[in-house]
């Protein structure tokens, strides 16, 4: 039976989108009952402690916004009682001694994780150079002890973690080419901090506006003055007097119910020559094709399966919803992360089944429309 008595965690987010509580819930039900948290580092607690043992086992965490690989816990304690102080687990901020992780879900992390053997590599961190790990394993003892001796430490190259904290803050520099030249207001709708607007005002010098429902998101966005006007709430609540040239819908689109309904609203609020730009995520992407073969859907924090998903799309169902909407579609482009041939050439060998190879290798569409007739 695994034993983790404690939990540390060096940072907590105090952001409560229903996307890191779902990844908080997801740790939780990974970990024995009865383990016990201390946010904030606070490991002085357990070391000053004399009535605390020993040999108890303390899972050090930076932060609890975390997808773990369903194996990761259990091969951290096992690779903790070969004699090593702490183990860290490899993750997607820095995954070696494994390769880069190749997965797109929960079902394809465990496939990546599967090409690598469960391996313990002795390390020496560089306080200068070496990254902190996600995860990690160690006992009580050890912690009371590191003042006093260099800790043995130990990568476990099978034990994996992937990082989901960053859901509010990509800058979405893969998009940024698409907004117009002409462009001199932008709206991004569901932008999170604000990353995107600070881009592309730092590289066109545009006037910035951000609408966003999750008010801590919308409040590092204000704080930080990524963009220079924040609203928080529902966009089909929104209106300007300003007409904007382009309104964005960054992976957006899929978590409302009528997403029909938002890019009518936008076109009320376009300028003359105004387009929308988004980004869709494609459901017939291979990676979702091959869980569903093994019978899988898992719901994770972030991507496709992102449990706050209410609409999935595919590239005709897109088509199918901008037309309805009442735009034409000017551009299209595609973000690859492409099938494994020798998977797809099984596909060629069933009767009276015609595989689509470009679904099967877009992730996500970007999509350019613009009204019909104008606005």
């Amino acid at each position: 039976m695994m034993q983790i008595d404690w939990v540390l965690v060096r940072f907590e987010n105090a952001a409560r989108a229903v996307e890191f509580e779902f990844a908080t819930a997801e740790l939780h039900r990974q970990l024995p009952p009865g383990v016990r948290w201390l946010a904030d580092n606070r490991d002085h607690e357990l070391v000053d402690n004399v009535s605390i043992a020993n040999s108890d086992v303390v899972l050090l965490l930076e932060h609890s916004l975390l997808a773990l690989e369903s194996r990761c816990l259990e091969r951290l304690q096992f690779a903790l009682v070969q004699g090593y102080d702490v183990v860290e687990a490899c993750d997607s901020r820095h995954s070696a001694p494994m390769g880069a992780g190749g997965y797109a879900t929960q079902r394809g992390m465990e496939r990546y994780v599967d090409d690598f053997p469960l391996e313990v590599i002795s390390i020496t961190p560089d306080a200068a150079n070496t990254p902190l790990a996600l995860v990690g394993l160690t006992t009580v003892g050890a912690l009371r002890q590191r003042a006093m001796h260099a800790p043995k430490v130990g990568r476990v190259c099978g034990a994996y973690a992937h990082d989901v904290s960053g859901y509010f803050g990509s800058d979405r520099s893969d998009v940024a080419a698409m907004v117009p030249e002409k462009t001199r207001k932008l709206l991004d709708v569901g932008g999170g901090e604000g990353n995107f607007l600070q881009l592309i005002k730092s590289r066109r010098g545009v006037e910035t506006h951000l609408v966003e429902m999750d008010k801590a998101a919308a409040e590092c966005a204000k704080s930080n003055g990524r963009a220079d006007q924040v609203w928080v709430g529902d966009f089909l609540a929104f209106e300007s007097p300003l007409a904007f040239d382009c309104i964005s819908f960054l992976d957006m689109l899929e978590h409302v119910m009528e997403p029909e309904r938002y890019l009518i609203h936008a076109r009320q609020l376009l300028s003359t020559n105004g387009v929308v730009l988004a980004s869709i995520p494609n459901v017939g992407h291979w990676s979702v094709v091959a869980d569903l073969i093994e019978g899988r859907w898992d719901y994770v924090p972030a991507g496709i399966h992102c449990i706050t998903h209410l609409r999935f799309f595919t590239e005709k169902s897109i088509a199918d919803l901008w037309e309805r909407a009442g735009y034409t579609v000017e551009r299209i482009e595609r973000v690859l992360s492409p099938a494994p041939s020798d998977w797809c050439d099984l596909w060629g060998k069933s009767r009276g089944l015609t595989a689509n190879r470009c679904s099967l290798d877009t992730y996500a569409f970007l999509i350019v429309g613009r009204p019909k007739g104008g606005v």
